[in-house]
């Protein structure tokens, strides 16, 4: 490569001129997108790629030595060093960027928290030790995203509002609107084109065929539901008559079969969920770039 180049973000492909980066990035049919591409939105992916890279400033600093890629940042270089980059892993290389992983170090306003997992001890204002037994299993939840595959939190819908979404006629999407109000839940991001998207998972980033993902929201949508259901019927904290509420219920287990056995419903369906999880991609972004960033 020559003194400087250009790098298309969302493949890592190079070139050295201008124009032909232009029109990579322009093409109609676009790139294979690699896992790293999504913690930028598709404006920053096509202005980082038309800006040219000169070599003294990555050499030595932003550049992964497993399979040569550059970084703009040295929180990015680290985070493809931790979860991203299969040179590394296959060489079973241990660098200091996944040595830090385990000394975590939470800096509190009044409290200095340091958690050393390798020797089990926990230090509080370097006043307090607390040996922890070697069973005993030390959890820390430093991200800030729900994983996909787990429930979504729901600790900002009342019960008036659970009521008011297992009534509405849209049970589905409206609860989807709602639960995604809250940020911690903006785990999904799909591509532009719709066709492939990414889920936050287990503490980090994973491809996910877009008909997985779907299915996978619309399952736990009307699981939802008939949490919204329980926690009305028993106790009747609202005082709802209770046919009222099995009638819904009802209505959301019909609508719920139809998607899984009607393919028209179906194709319908996944549209409308596309289009909630879309409307929320940038801020899906900063809040998955904010998690990755506290918790590497």
């Amino acid at each position: 490569m020559d003194k400087s180049y250009f790098q298309c973000f969302r493949c890592f492909y190079k070139c050295v001129l201008k124009t032909d980066m232009i029109r990579h990035v322009n093409k109609k049919k676009l790139c294979t997108r690699k896992l790293e591409s999504y913690v930028y939105s598709d404006e920053e992916l096509k202005t980082k790629s038309l800006n040219r890279i000169y070599v003294n400033d990555v050499l030595n600093k932003n550049l992964c030595t497993f399979c040569n890629k550059d970084f703009v940042s040295k929180s990015s270089l680290k985070r493809h060093l931790i979860s991203f980059c299969k040179n590394k892993k296959h060489q079973n290389v241990t660098t200091d960027e996944s040595v830090n992983i385990n000394n975590v170090t939470i800096d509190e306003s009044v409290n200095n928290i340091t958690i050393d997992e390798s020797v089990n001890n926990i230090t509080i204002d370097e006043s307090v030790n607390i040996n922890i037994d070697n069973s005993v299993n030390i959890n820390l939840n430093i991200n800030l995203l729900t994983s996909f595959d787990k429930n979504w939190n729901i600790e900002h819908i009342d019960n008036n509002l659970k009521l008011i979404l297992l009534l509405n006629n849209s049970k589905f999407t409206k609860t989807l609107e709602n639960i995604l109000d809250n940020k911690s839940n903006l785990n999904v991001l799909l591509d532009q084109t719709k066709k492939e998207g990414i889920v936050f998972n287990d503490d980090k980033l994973q491809h996910k065929d877009i008909k997985d993902i779907l299915r996978k929201s619309m399952d736990k949508l009307y699981e939802q539901l008939c949490g919204f259901y329980t926690d009305l019927s028993n106790p009747n904290i609202l005082d709802i008559n209770i046919n009222v509420l099995s009638n819904e219920l009802n209505e959301a287990k019909v609508k719920y079969n139809n998607y899984k056995k009607d393919l028209v419903v179906q194709n319908k369906v996944n549209e409308l969920i596309s289009n909630i999880y879309m409307k929320q991609k940038n801020i899906t972004v900063k809040e998955i770039k904010h998690t990755l960033s506290e918790g590497y």
